[in-house]
């Protein structure tokens, strides 16, 4: 049997699979195998390259968004580096997972444990110390105040515009709970902020 193997561009490329004539508008690899009687048979693959870079786009902000909120500018953006490494290293099971953040939020969090030992996380507060604030001035260092989990809720749900379900997904938690930290977080924000509400 012989054997050629070809690169091409995006195109519209006709092949036939399970015997039923198939066209892919996708940029693809392409196997020809010559077998008895003529036939060919075309094995398409669209390229691991083109594939997780599409996933990054897709991914990679909710993802390392996440991860800064949960463990401060330094260890998160580590944390997603870490977690999208993984992403590329096992991409054959991340690509056909149906919930890619959440499961990487998690790997983030794995892999960077130790190094989150090691190392001081550098909260929000210093991170706006020494620029002219776009904000509340006061607003890092509130949510530094923070647990983990309701600044991860008040600021991806009332700056991000998730869902709470979106929320809850990432952070392997039930909806309710997810709004109960947000209703604590926003109470301690305004408690430390001084904010009272109208009416």
């Amino acid at each position: 049997m012989r054997h050629v193997s070809a690169r091409v561009p995006w195109t519209q490329v006709p092949h036939r699979r399970g015997g039923t004539d198939i066209t892919s508008p996708v940029r693809t690899s392409v196997s020809y195998r010559s077998g008895p009687g003529g036939f060919y048979w075309v094995m398409m693959e669209r390229s691991r390259e083109d594939a997780f870079e599409a996933f990054i786009v897709a991914h990679e902000p909710r993802l390392r968004t996440a991860l800064v909120l949960t463990y401060g500018p330094d260890h998160g953006r580590e944390a997603a580096a870490e977690a999208l490494a993984y992403a590329w290293e096992h991409w054959d099971r991340v690509q056909g997972l149906d919930a890619p953040v959440a499961y990487l939020y998690r790997v983030g969090q794995s892999r960077t444990r130790r190094s989150r030992r090691r190392t001081p996380a550098t909260g929000f507060a210093d991170v706006s110390r020494g620029r002219v604030p776009w904000v509340e001035p006061a607003l890092g260092g509130a949510l530094d105040g923070l647990s983990s989990q309701q600044r991860v809720c008040v600021v991806l749900i009332h700056s991000f515009e998730w869902t709470f379900a979106e929320v809850a997904e990432v952070l392997g938690v039930s909806r309710s709970t997810v709004q109960a930290h947000v209703e604590r977080g926003l109470a301690r924000l305004r408690d430390v902020l001084e904010v009272e509400l109208d009416g």
